[in-house]
Parts: C-alpha cells; sequence; structure tokens
C-alpha cells in the first residue's frame, strides 16, 4: 500500500474533506428538493419539472461554450506577475459564453413568438432563465477549482441553492401558493441567482485585481487562436456531454409519458448517489492531474489515476449492494403510487457502477489532447444511442432504457480507456491500481 500511502502524503486533507463532505451534504439537499416537489406537485407536473430542469441543465452545459473546460486546463492557480495569460482567457471565456447566450435567447424568442412546440411560453421561459444562471454556476464552479478555492467553488452551488429552494418551496405550500412544473423551476433558478451573485462578487473581485497589477505588453495571438481551436472542440464535447446527462429523461417523457419520467428522474437520482465519490474525487483531483500532465510526468499522474479510480469504483460498488434491495421501498417516500423492481434499480445502477470504474477517464482524456477523438467517436455513438433508446424505451420501457445507458456508457468509457493507454500512455481504470501497486513493490 506503499503507493496509496505516498499519495496520501501529498494530498491536502483539508481540501479532499471539504470536497467529500460538499458533495455529499450536496447529494442529501439534492433529495430533500426533489422529495419535496415530488411531495407537492403532481405525478404529471413533476414529470414536467423533471423533463424542463434536464432540457435547462443540458442547454447550461451547452452555452459555457467549453469554456469550463478549457479555463481549468490552462488558467495558473496564481497569476504571475507580468503574464496575461490568465486576463486573456477570462476574456475568451466571457466572449464566448456571451455569444452563446445571445444566440439562445433569440432562438428560445423564436419558438416563444411561432409557438412551434408542445412547451408553453411559461415554461420557455422557465428553461431560458434557468439554463442562463446555471452556465454561470459552471462557470464559476470551475473558475473557482482552478484557483484551487474548493470553498467558493463547491459551497455556494453545492450547499445553498438546494436546501434555501427546499425552505421556499413549503413556505409557498404555507402561503397557499400553487406551484407547477415550470413554476417550480423558475423558484430554484431564483435560488441558484443567489449563489451566483455570491460567486460573482469573488469573481470580480480577482479581476479588478488583475487589471491593477497590470501585465507585460506581448503578442497573445498563438494562445487566442490555439484557445478558439480548443473552444470548439470542448464546446462540441460540452453538447455531447449534456446529451450524455439529461437525454434519457427527456427521451423517457416524450416516449413514455410525464408520469413515467417522474419516476425515471427519481431512479435516476438515486443511482447518482453511487456517482458521488467519482464526482468528488474528480472536482479535486483534476486540476492536480491537469498540472502533472503539462509538465510532462506521466508517471506521478498514473499514481494518481489509479488510486483515485480505485477508490471511486470500491465505493460505488459498496453502495449499489445497498442501494438495490432498498430501492422498492425508498421510492415510496417520494411518491406512494412508485412501483419499482429491485432489478430495474439494478440496471439503471450499474452504468455508474461501470463509469467509478473508469475512474477519471473522459475528463482525462479531454485535457490530454485528445479531445477531437472525443468529439468524433461521441458524434456517431450518441446519434446510435438516441435512436436506441427510443426504441428500446418503445419496446421495453423503463427497463429497455436503462439497459441501453449501461451498454452505451460502457462503450463510450471504453473507448476513452485505449486512447488514454495508446496515446498518453496511461491507465486511467481500477484495474490500473494492480500494475502501480505491483510496479512499486517490485
Amino acid at each position: 500500500m506503499s503507493v496509496f500511502k505516498r499519495i496520501a502524503g501529498r494530498i491536502d486533507v483539508r481540501r479532499l474533506i471539504l470536497t467529500l463532505v460538499s458533495r455529499g451534504l450536496s447529494t442529501i439537499f439534492s433529495f430533500a428538493l426533489i422529495f419535496s416537489l415530488a411531495r407537492v406537485l403532481s405525478a404529471e407536473e413533476y414529470g414536467l419539472y423533471a423533463m424542463l430542469f434536464s432540457i435547462g441543465s443540458a442547454l447550461g452545459l451547452v452555452l459555457t461554450s467549453g469554456q469550463a473546460t478549457l479555463i481549468v486546463k490552462h488558467f495558473n492557480r496564481e497569476d504571475p506577475p507580468g503574464d496575461n495569460i490568465n486576463r486573456q482567457l477570462i476574456a475568451h471565456n466571457l466572449v464566448w459564453q456571451a455569444v452563446a447566450l445571445a444566440l439562445v435567447w433569440g432562438a428560445g424568442w423564436l419558438v416563444w413568438a411561432t409557438g412551434v412546440g408542445q412547451l408553453s411560453p411559461i415554461a420557455i421561459l422557465a428553461v431560458l432563465i434557468f439554463s442562463s444562471v446555471f452556465l454561470l454556476s459552471e462557470y464559476f464552479q470551475s473558475y473557482f477549482r482552478a484557483r484551487n478555492q474548493l470553498k467558493l467553488a463547491l459551497v455556494p452551488r453545492e450547499n445553498f441553492w438546494r436546501p434555501f429552494a427546499t425552505v421556499l418551496v413549503w413556505f409557498s405550500v404555507f402561503l397557499g401558493v400553487s406551484l407547477g412544473g415550470a413554476t417550480a423551476l423558475l423558484l430554484v433558478a431564483g435560488c441558484l441567482a443567489l449563489a451566483v451573485f455570491y460567486q460573482s462578487f469573488f469573481f470580480v473581485r480577482d479581476a479588478r485585481r488583475r487589471s491593477e497589477t497590470g501585465a507585460a505588453s506581448r503578442d497573445e495571438t498563438a494562445s487566442l487562436s490555439y484557445w478558439d481551436k480548443e473552444s470548439i472542440y470542448f464546446g462540441l464535447n460540452g453538447f455531447m456531454t449534456a446529451v450524455a446527462l439529461h437525454i434519457e429523461v427527456v427521451i423517457v417523457g416524450f416516449v413514455l409519458g410525464l408520469e413515467e419520467v417522474a419516476l425515471f428522474f427519481v431512479l435516476f437520482r438515486l443511482a447518482m448517489l453511487l456517482n458521488l465519490p467519482q464526482i468528488s474525487m474528480e472536482t479535486f483531483a483534476m486540476p492536480m492531474i491537469a498540472e502533472r500532465m503539462r509538465e510532462g510526468d506521466r508517471k506521478e499522474a498514473q499514481k494518481l489515476l489509479s488510486a483515485f479510480a480505485a477508490v471511486t469504483f470500491l465505493l460505488s460498488l459498496a453502495g449499489a449492494a445497498v442501494l438495490v434491495p432498498l430501492s422498492p421501498y425508498v421510492v415510496k417516500l417520494f411518491n406512494p403510487e412508485f412501483e419499482v423492481s429491485g432489478l430495474l434499480m439494478l440496471a439503471i445502477a450499474s452504468q455508474t457502477v461501470v463509469m467509478a470504474f473508469f475512474g477519471l477517464g473522459t475528463s482525462t482524456l479531454m485535457i490530454s489532447g485528445g479531445e477531437r477523438y472525443f468529439l468524433l467517436y461521441r458524434s456517431v455513438l450518441y446519434l446510435i444511442y438516441a435512436v436506441s433508446l427510443v426504441l428500446f424505451g418503445w419496446i421495453g420501457g423503463l427497463m429497455g432504457v436503462a439497459l441501453t445507458m449501461t451498454g452505451f456508457v460502457l462503450i463510450e468509457h471504453m473507448l476513452a480507456a485505449a486512447w488514454c493507454r495508446r496515446k498518453v500512455g496511461v491507465d486511467i481504470t481500477a484495474a490500473g491500481a494492480i500494475g502501480v501497486f505491483a510496479t512499486t513493490r517490485g
């Protein structure tokens, strides 16, 4: 176990604990909000909320235009004296995201004006507002991660907006205010906006410091051109990530109906509990790994990747063993009408266990120069995936959707692992820990 001890010796334990606790509380608060809305809204209205939330979250990820990944990859933790890189990078981020916001709000206005689609005007407005706030939240989280300011990255978004929204939901009930799916999303968006406003104060403060410090006058054309190219790949990959995270909920809503999507949304969120260790480790570890990659230290990067993958996989596997048999009873707490078998929960949960086995895989591929490869194979894969979800959802219902999800998650991560071994020389899987351990022992 010496390799893990050595890695642990280089880890800021307090920051790791902060990440784990913050993510853990986030999950608890998320379920408190889900539980409250499931109790307050009818099954159909809750299904509408789940679908609008998924569309808004996916759109928010797309609107980042790859800038959340770009800043983690290139931002220097401290502003180097006389260096203009950080200032130019932030300006680049803001321009790309402002253009994306303008285009989406313009498209939303056209949909609203022409009446195209099945969504009501209030639903369209709710999606646009939530996606815009979600964009800022995603970007600020990446910015403060890159600055190694984890409290600002995590606490406002993970530990404030959901409990505050939960309180407001029940306060609305107390006042006799009737909430629907769209108005519930507006309420949630407003609470997230407060967290974003708090983060923006520190973001602007940093920007002022950079402008006061001044920077050397030098040609940044080469960097800007490179960032533009990366932004295109990262942005398109962000679209694929949004598809990966939310396409199932949207397709279930359109193919199987709002009541089915209400059940699926709860089951999917339960399964995401198993993904908590991976998300926590990624939040904490990716800046460390990106730094090793920039320095060309593949050996150290491999040790970090293997250690984190082994931990996330074992925790996810143990969580599945507890969650699956309890799931038929747990879903009743959200809505007494929900019926689910342990087998369905196993099928849905298996995708998160597969993801945990591959550790920080797709993120490692993105920061190692594999964004073009990632985009190409995902473009083909997710076209097939969308068709498969509709087909197998229509044939097999939620079970068909769940099995399709697991199969495609496995294929996606196997392709990422193969690229990382071939091009970067690292093993992103939990099995890589065996090789690192054996080498260390030898």
